[in-house]
């Protein structure tokens, strides 16, 4: 009761007072060492992830799971110690769905702050368990892989989670429909948001015909209502089906309006932010290039003074536009040993593995060669010593933050 109350109070404007009298209630659940409490405790905690999600309070909700997937734990591993349960019960299904549940609000709360590897070893440990074969888990797991880019996941998750539902028309199909619609906004498919807009609001129609139907069945049953009563309530119905439809065009052409505004605002969006990311990442390169790497340190140990050597040997021989460059063959070049090559570049360079340091010098010959010149992104790549278009274009975007192209093409523009 104290849970339900606390959950009105938050979702009616207060908030951290709905939020204070739940964590209040989960103290005091957690003393508690019976089934019953623990059923409870995991009831309350879901609810507080409900409101954490609600206020995008992501961080709270890693912190939340973790107190609750401990407690499961607790339970799991003492079970003898906790009372209130029957000497037959099996409480194995309970901690399945338990966990099950708490990694997937935790999974989301990673994908949501932008933290790709915590959500995926948190949503592979949430797929161990029986409660990701669920409709609810899959809608919650497609919220994650919006977040997260992960569109063929996203769209399976979808596919799953509506081969679970769609065989009836519910109020769970249009939830999913409308998680769609998010999706297909984000990759900028104004065609496939329409569609899942308009498939939502047709199966809303139906529900509402069919609740009108039931009900008129309802009173013909029970107040014996003549022929020409039912004729004249099924014109009312007809009626109201055009002016429902009526509405629904109405709502499906403001809608578009709607998109074609929202796509023109991201689209200036992302040209203005391209257009910075460009400036500031020629500003890195002019300042801190590859060309000054060999002057960053004096030569105060022989760390430091092989990795001004192969600072050098990187700007004047332009090693790092040979794919096959190893650190075995940059020793040989220099008559020393690999792993003191290791840790020269590891001492000299803050911490760089070998490829992280050859990557540096490539992504910085590759945006000089992106603004200056007109070759194709693919050639670009291959020069500059990728093996391929698609392995530069990952890199580029997780240094810069853009993908080359938007690189060039805010270059043109600025």
């Amino acid at each position: 009761m104290a849970g339900m109350i606390a959950c009105s109070m938050a979702r009616t404007g207060q908030v951290k007072e709905g939020i204070d009298k739940l964590k209040e209630t989960i103290d005091e659940l957690i003393k508690l060492d019976t089934y019953p409490g623990v059923n409870a405790f995991h009831s309350v905690t879901k609810q507080l992830q409900h409101i954490y999600v609600e206020n995008d309070m992501f961080q709270e909700m890693v912190d939340l799971s973790i107190l609750a997937l401990n407690r499961i734990e607790e339970f799991e591993k003492n079970t003898e110690r906790f009372g209130g349960m029957d000497d037959d019960y099996d409480p194995s299904d309970f901690i399945d769905f338990a966990k099950g549940q708490t990694l997937a609000f935790r999974t989301v709360a990673y994908a949501r702050m932008g933290l790709r590897a915590e959500a995926e070893r948190s949503e592979a440990q949430m797929r161990l368990t029986d409660w990701s074969k669920t409709p609810d888990c899959e809608n919650m797991m497609s919220t994650a892989y919006l977040h997260l880019g992960q569109w063929d996941k996203f769209e399976k998750a979808m596919d799953i989670s509506g081969s679970m539902i769609r065989d009836t028309i519910s109020t769970n199909f249009i939830t999913a429909l409308e998680i769609r619609v998010v999706g297909a906004l984000e990759r900028h498919d104004k065609a496939r948001a329409f569609d899942y807009l308009q498939r939502a609001y047709i199966i809303k129609d139906s529900i509402a015909n069919r609740n009108t139907r039931q009900q008129m069945a309802e009173l013909a049953t029970a107040y014996h209502l003549q022929e020409e009563t039912l004729a004249h309530q099924q014109e009312i119905l007809a009626r109201e089906k055009a002016e429902s439809r009526a509405h629904l065009y109405l709502v499906i052409g403001l809608s578009v309006v709607m998109f074609c505004i929202f796509f023109s605002y991201k689209w200036r969006e992302t040209l203005i932010k391209n257009r910075k990311l460009y400036e500031l990442i020629k500003n890195r390169n002019t300042q801190t290039g590859t060309d000054s790497e060999s002057d960053k340190y004096a030569p105060e140990s022989k760390e430091i003074a092989l990795y001004n050597r192969i600072c050098n040997l990187m700007s004047t021989d332009r090693l790092y536009s040979n794919p096959d460059l190893t650190r075995a063959g940059l020793a040989e070049k220099l008559a020393t040993n690999e792993h003191y090559i290791a840790d020269a570049i590891r001492e000299g360079s803050d911490g760089k593995t070998f490829l992280q340091f050859v990557n540096m010098y490539r992504l910085s010959s590759a945006t000089v060669m992106l603004a200056q010149n007109d070759d194709p992104v693919e050639q670009i790549a291959l020069a500059t010593g990728f093996s391929n278009r698609r392995t530069f274009n990952r890199i580029f975007f997780n240094e810069y933050g853009m993908s080359p192209t938007d690189f060039r093409r805010a270059g043109r523009t600025s």
